[in-house]
């Protein structure tokens, strides 16, 4: 159920799994973030919570064997596949650092006590209500391939809930951790920019590394790793070597093609006022979002997969649609919101917003 601008209610909490009668009028309002009508009921689809899963954390090789093994599971476990994200060494380490203990419950061939390894790790679960014995063993057999021909690094299944619990932890605090490790006073921080954005599977860290490369481009240190970025400040040798530094993160939903993009961004180098300061970090965070906008559009992927619009990104929706659909979007905005009225310059702006619209913004 929805009311539009001018109280029009419209009743569309039919439950039907199949109807094709007309426009799909719910669709539209469905992530339009409040800009066509207030959604004041909804009719949800639930499912009971599955009786058995399966969680597997595996360290690969390259994002070729990501890829690969997520077709592979597609195949052979699509009907129960409910999870595949992964994760590269930087995201690791910021967990390792926050939850050392955590980390060292697993093996060192997964996560070697030198926190400069490289790797990337991929974490899948299955889930459902049938139990079945083989099922490890199905995995296992997923598994062996990748494993004898060393593309795999190293596979665990967990044997129990406990397991099951510790290893979706490794993924799920990452973004604490990063949080964690930028929580602090200093003007020079690490400040914590974060980007949710979508590409091709096969791009996901491509794009990573297109960011990095524009970034260098333009005089800036990238690191991959994650040891600098969050201690450098207490290094007086970095402190005169660097100047600006991004340490960047990656970790996602790849069976989404979901990146989450995080990046530590540190102002090194010698003394300097506090305005000073701030000029530096509003320059390199426009650096860094013009890098990820341009490497975005290259790869025809979306600046927004998950978390919306909103504000912060109206000044980059335009070069992630054509002015075609913008024309579109306008007039759907137009024709159900004349005045402008709900939750204005959000998404993007309208041509004939009055002043008003923007001081409620």
């Amino acid at each position: 159920e929805v009311v539009l601008a001018d109280g029009t209610v419209l009743d569309m909490l039919r439950v039907l799994r199949k109807d094709n009668c007309g426009y799909p009028l719910k669709h539209m309002f469905i992530g339009s973030e409040g800009t066509l009508g207030i959604i004041t009921k909804v009719a949800l689809s639930l499912a009971p919570l599955p009786r058995y899963t399966s969680v597997v954390l595996a360290k690969v090789s390259s994002f070729d064997v990501v890829c690969s093994l997520l077709s592979s599971t597609k195949k052979h476990f699509s009907e129960v596949l409910s999870a595949f994200e992964f994760m590269d060494s930087s995201a690791i380490s910021a967990v390792r650092e926050v939850h050392p203990n955590l980390v060292n419950r697993f093996s060192t061939s997964m996560f070697p006590r030198d926190t400069n390894s490289q790797g990337l790790y991929v974490l899948l679960e299955t889930a459902s209500n049938v139990c079945s014995e083989s099922e490890s063993d199905r995995l296992m057999r997923l598994f062996e391939p990748y494993l004898s021909s060393g593309q795999v690094i190293d596979a665990t299944i967990s044997s129990d809930k406990t397991q099951e619990q510790e290893t979706w932890s490794i993924r799920e605090l990452i973004p604490t951790s990063l949080a964690h490790i930028s929580r602090n006073t200093s003007l020079r921080g690490p400040f914590l920019l974060k980007y949710d954005v979508s590409v091709p599977l096969t791009d996901m860290l491509k794009l990573a590394d297109d960011v990095c490369e524009l970034l260098k481009a333009d005089g800036y240190t990238v690191l991959r790793s994650h040891d600098v970025p969050a201690g450098c400040s207490h290094n007086t040798d970095l402190n005169e070597s660097l100047d600006t530094v991004f340490g960047v993160y990656c970790y996602g939903h790849a069976g989404d093609q979901n990146l989450h993009l995080n990046v530590l961004l540190s102002l090194l180098g010698g003394f300097e006022d506090k305005d000073i300061l701030s000029q530096r970090k509003n320059e390199a965070q426009r650096a860094l979002d013009k890098a990820v906008v341009s490497s975005v559009v290259h790869r025809k992927g979306s600046i927004s997969a998950e978390h919306g619009i909103g504000q912060q990104k109206v000044h980059v929706i335009e070069k992630n649609r054509t002015p075609e659909e913008m024309a579109v979007m306008r007039s759907i905005k137009a024709t159900l919101d004349p005045k402008n009225i709900l939750n204005p310059n959000k998404v993007f702006t309208m041509p004939n917003c009055s002043t008003s619209c923007k001081e409620d913004a």
